[in-house]
């Protein structure tokens, strides 16, 4: 869009990844796709701010300063008093939960950045209000679809990037599991229902793309991208693939540069991106016993990924420099 900054509004959900201690207090980090994707654009290189809800407890605490140390602004991430703050995985009876005055409260969040990712783990009613403001304001619109209740025509058409993965495009579309439309066609249909442009991660196992990577759809032409190793099923790969493509917006990256980065990124997602950075290679703790934010891939690291003769990742004939322009 118009807006010359390099800003992300993240809203979505912030939820607190408790792990088992032997003793003393469990130690907690963020969890929830808000608070996952506005970490993994911090670690890419985006101002990011999450707009959110934690409760006034000490977990909430905690994870405010977690994000702060991860660069995230936590300005619009609101304590609700008298609630607990959410774990992930663990139903529990009022818990903070974001609401559309909450996102009123952060309108200056939204309208001053260039870019808004709101994220389906939060509720319906919150998230379609942080819609409205960012396209009133002419401010560039992504969605992360989740499984769940679907936007209406109009939120939709209001979207500049609808992000997700082939089982919730044909769960949004009504078609059956065993349908063989393929990626770009599912890509070329959900565009049809609204949005200007849609991205589809193929890193989940699917019959039609079992080694993984990405689509793109950018209303004229459908752009793919192989997948770097193996198709996982890991959600943290899907949140990098996220924060990245949001990068490719906030820097107005071609379609498969945009996708280069995104597949790059998710390609790490699974794996402990620290051990690429150790002098000798030593040995790190294995992804089950880390938090999911601490395998977020940094910009860096992504990168020498790209950069990699062995990653075989292809360059835009059109402009093998993947320079920028505006979508």
């Amino acid at each position: 869009m118009t807006d010359g900054s390099n800003q992300l509004c993240v809203v979505g959900g912030v939820f607190a990844q408790v792990r088992p201690a032997a003793e003393g207090n469990a130690p907690c980090s963020p969890g929830g796709r808000g608070a996952l994707c506005a970490i993994g654009a911090s670690r890419l290189g985006a101002d990011v701010e999450l707009v959110g809800v934690v409760g006034d407890d000490d977990l909430g605490s905690r994870l405010r300063a977690d994000l702060i140390a991860e660069g995230v602004s936590v300005e619009a991430l609101l304590p609700r008093t008298g609630s607990p703050t959410k774990r992930c995985g663990v139903a529990a009876e009022g818990h903070a939960q974001l609401g559309p005055k909450d996102v009123d409260a952060a309108r200056s969040a939204i309208t001053g950045a260039k870019v808004l990712l709101v994220s389906q783990d939060v509720p319906q009613d919150a998230l379609e209000r942080a819609i409205e403001i960012a396209h009133r304001a002419d401010r560039t619109v992504v969605l992360r679809a989740s499984p769940g209740e679907p936007l209406d025509d109009k939120r939709l058409g209001q979207l500049d990037l609808w992000i997700g993965t082939p089982g919730e495009a044909r769960a949004f579309l009504g078609l059956e599991t065993e349908d063989e439309c393929s990626p770009g066609g599912l890509a070329r249909r959900m565009a049809a229902q609204g949005p200007r442009s849609v991205a589809l991660w193929l890193g989940v196992p699917d019959v039609s793309a079992p080694g993984g990577g990405a689509v793109m759809f950018d209303g004229e032409k459908v752009h793919s991208h192989p997948g770097v190793g193996p198709a996982v099923s890991d959600p943290v790969a899907f949140d990098a693939f996220t924060a990245a493509l949001c990068i490719a917006w906030l820097e107005d990256l071609r379609p498969l540069a945009a996708l280069r980065l995104a597949v790059a990124a998710s390609a790490l997602g699974p794996a402990d991106t620290r051990a690429a950075d150790t002098a000798a290679g030593e040995a790190t703790s294995a992804c089950a016993h880390e938090p999911d934010a601490a395998r977020l891939p940094l910009r860096d690291v992504v990168e020498r990924r790209i950069a990699s003769p062995a990653s075989l990742l292809p360059t835009d004939a059109a402009d093998p420099t993947g320079l920028p322009r505006p979508l």
